[in-house]
């Protein structure tokens, strides 16, 4: 964190001169003490600050309505849903759920739950839902085909690139399905369970969610799967082939680190009962986006009160902005940004005095002495010390302010014994009259 110094600007302040005069009745002298306060110091230190901005994040649930959805058990349906409610709400998020087999409605089959205020794609009821119990995964039967879940991701994101699903997001496609791709994983004649793996359906598939990962500009691009690692259930098939080694492929692309290690990233074994875990270290993987306010002006909160206030806005990007009414202010020629901080320092003037001034009337002469130095009679003017009188004692800076002062005043002639601030002033007299 870097720490600016500025000494530029000097302070001018109302400066009293306090006399303490010692007075003694009769004939004898008397002395009066006049201490000039001393030049202060300030200072004052603050720092530039950010704005804290909510991450997109786009969730896509890409669910089975397949026949074999119907050996999915009640508890898998409600931990799944639960899921959603696991999203941080420190992202600006939209929840979307659609089919895996496509329905006669295809691409528009779907439904959203959101956050944020930013609704551009987002239609009104019935697709806009407001909780998560509304989701109706399981309730859109798709009937029976071939289930191809890697291309129907594919085509519903790039449907619905750049509008419901927003550029420069996190996008995660969470895919649960207890069955298998067929395009990459061909049913194996011999009815052991078994698939035929093809290679080139598989890459073809890869190359499509990395382009519309592209297409996103995505933040992070994710391919979550929740299927069956094994054929542990009747009617499940192990999908480890295509969307559990995809789920891996998408991950290592996808700019995310937080399941490095991990054999299998991003794919949930449903025969383990994983489900719940999902959004784990998701959540962990998405940041808070923090935006860095730049200075070009920092206000001086302890200059002199003689200048007009004015209004600056400080804040130069991302936007004009946080303005504050001052009377002085630093401007920085390169801008001063977070988490950068400032110190302002200061000394006010030496103030520079030339006459001294008596509580009571004196007979002549006065001896006069500053920081216990006498000051020659020649250097001293009392033709008017007789009358009483209100004059600016101040030599300078003039009039900035003034030090006004009544009483018996004594001028000093000579510029070589002027005193200043932080002197003490010390006059020997007899008063008139007594």
């Amino acid at each position: 964190m870097k720490t600016y110094w500025s000494a530029f600007l000097s302070l001018l302040f109302f400066t009293m001169l306090t006399g303490c005069g010692n007075e003694q009745f009769g004939t004898g002298g008397q002395s009066s003490n006049d201490s000039v306060p001393s030049v202060s110091a300030f200072s004052a230190q603050s720092c530039s600050t950010y704005t804290l901005i909510k991450p997109k994040v786009d969730v896509l649930y890409v669910v089975d309505n397949s026949a074999s959805s119907y050996y999915l058990s009640n508890d898998v349906k409600t931990a799944l849903r639960n899921t959603v409610d696991s999203l941080s709400r420190d992202f600006d998020y939209r929840v979307i759920g659609t089919p895996l087999i496509q329905t006669a409605n295809g691409n528009e089959d779907y439904q959203v739950m959101t956050n944020s205020t930013d609704l551009a794609g987002i239609p009104g009821s019935p697709k806009r839902i407001q909780t998560s119990s509304e989701f109706t995964f399981f309730s859109n039967p798709g009937g029976g085909g071939y289930e191809r879940g890697l291309n129907r991701v594919y085509g519903f994101v790039n449907y619905h690139k750049g509008a419901l699903l927003r550029n420069n997001a996190y996008t995660l496609v969470v895919l649960l399905s207890n069955g298998r791709d067929a395009d990459v994983e061909a049913q194996s004649p011999y009815g052991n369970g078994e698939s035929i793996y093809n290679a080139s359906n598989f890459s073809i598939a890869l190359n499509n969610l990395k382009s519309v990962k592209n297409s996103l500009q995505a933040q992070q691009f994710r391919f979550v799967s929740v299927t069956a690692h094994s054929n542990c259930n009747s009617g499940w098939f192990s999908s480890l082939k295509s969307y559990v080694q995809m789920s891996k492929e998408i991950y290592n692309v996808s700019g995310g680190s937080d399941q490095d290690g991990d054999s299998s990233p991003d794919a949930y074994d449903l025969c383990g009962g994983g489900v719940s875990s999902i959004f784990a270290s998701v959540n962990s993987a998405i940041k808070q986006v923090v935006i860095a306010h730049g200075y070009r002006f920092w206000p001086i909160t302890f200059a002199e009160n003689n200048v007009t206030p004015m209004s600056i806005n400080t804040r130069e990007t991302p936007t004009p902005g946080e303005p504050i009414t001052g009377r002085h202010f630093v401007r920085f020629t390169n801008l001063l940004n977070y988490p950068d901080c400032v110190l302002v320092t200061s000394v006010s003037k030496t103030e520079v005095f030339n006459y001294v001034v008596l509580p009571k009337k004196p007979l002549l002469p006065v001896t006069v002495k500053v920081n216990g130095v006498e000051i020659p009679q020649s250097a001293l003017n009392t033709g008017s010390v007789g009358t009483s009188q209100t004059l600016n004692i101040k030599f300078s800076p003039a009039n900035t302010p003034p030090v006004m002062r009544t009483g018996f005043m004594i001028q000093i002639t000579d510029p070589n014994y002027y005193y200043k601030s932080g002197d003490n002033v010390e006059s020997l007299y007899t008063p008139a009259g007594i």
